[in-house]
């Protein structure tokens, strides 16, 4: 079974929202309170729910690549692999994540990718 925040909470004896305010590191949680509730999620393996981030920060942290593989040796080409190293030693030091998707199945009805950003699944 999953944990979650409020399972981090009992164990800490403290309230959702302490744990909350741990997570997104709020100076009004002591240094003290933060290390023990830390400790605890450690301890327990707690993994903060994607999906509540991306509400709580109306952020995917996630950046869409559409590529048309039906053009197949230029996906093929080591270039393009290039490309994609240099996008990911930019935003994986920010934590985002790369979601590269195939165009060619995806051409009827509104566009892809305005239906990926509309839908906040990525950021750009």
């Amino acid at each position: 079974m999953r944990v979650t925040i409020q399972d981090i909470a009992n164990a800490a004896n403290v309230a959702k929202s302490t744990v909350s305010k741990v997570m997104s590191d709020s100076p009004r949680i002591s240094d003290a309170t933060k290390q023990r509730i830390r400790a605890i999620m450690r301890e327990m393996n707690y993994t903060p729910s994607s999906l509540a981030t991306q509400l709580a920060r109306q952020s995917s942290f996630n950046i869409g690549m559409l590529v048309d593989m039906t053009q197949r040796e230029d996906f093929l080409n080591a270039f393009f692999y290039n490309i994609i190293g240099g996008v990911e030693s930019v935003i994986g030091p920010l934590s985002y994540e790369l979601t590269i998707s195939n165009v060619q199945y995806h051409q009827n009805g509104p566009s892809y990718m305005e239906r990926l950003v509309r839908s906040r699944r990525v950021d750009g």
